[in-house]
């Protein structure tokens, strides 16, 4: 059966998947969910339509498993507000995360922030690199928020790859280049910690309609 996922406006030239991260389901939900959205959605639409777009979605998906009173609006304004460094690394800080998740969290960012626009597989393969050397170093259940942030920075990173060019990149305040590939694995490891996996999808799908008037991404 053909599912969403497999309709992305563009496929990349390497593996986006990692099957040693047992959290990988993450990223792959991410990314079909989005593309549900997106397909549901239409250029008119104001941000806090796509919003209310995003919250029936995923209401229908996760049913009981949605974090109660769950908001995309709500978890994403903190995310899309970020303009300094220290805000970015405040917010990090605020969730309720141990000093090691948080740590890892922020060598993970440290890979994504690297993306230009050209360089989709380095980045992959160094988000890889970096999940099966923390599963060495910790039961994968330890450092679940990281791995389910992780799963979702790769997966989304490759989703908002193809509308990429090097005429349509701004950089916004603090984000760099495809900054909203980072707000969903940004999303994701603070939804994780209130929700598990189903949290950790909904907070990045937050975090990935808050930049949607940036992105224009329901536009065809």
């Amino acid at each position: 059966m053909k599912t969403i996922y497999e309709d992305w406006p563009k496929r990349i030239d390497c593996e986006v998947s990692n099957p040693l991260n047992p959290y990988d389901e993450a990223g792959l939900r991410h990314n079909e969910l989005m593309a549900q959205i997106e397909s549901e959605g239409n250029p008119e639409m104001t941000l806090d339509d796509v919003f209310e777009l995003c919250d029936k979605v995923l209401k229908e998906t996760f049913k009981n498993e949605l974090p109660p009173n769950y908001s995309s609006k709500e978890n994403a304004t903190p995310i899309i507000n970020i303009e300094t460094e220290e805000e970015y690394r405040n917010y990090i800080n605020s969730l309720e995360l141990s000093v090691e998740q948080k740590d890892n969290v922020f060598k993970l960012n440290d890979i994504l922030f690297r993306y230009n626009g050209n360089n989709i597989c380095e980045i992959i393969k160094s988000v890889k690199d970096f999940e099966n050397a923390l599963m060495k170093k910790y039961k994968p259940e330890t450092m679940e928020n990281v791995l389910i942030s992780s799963s979702v920075g790769r997966f989304a990173l490759a989703y908002w790859d193809s509308r990429v060019s090097n005429d349509n990149i701004e950089a916004k305040g603090f984000w760099k280049k495809l900054f909203t590939g980072i707000a969903d694995s940004i999303g994701a490891v603070g939804g994780a910690g209130v929700g598990g996996l189903a949290g950790g999808i909904t907070g990045a799908i937050g975090a990935s309609a808050g930049f949607g008037s940036v992105w224009d991404i329901f536009a065809k």
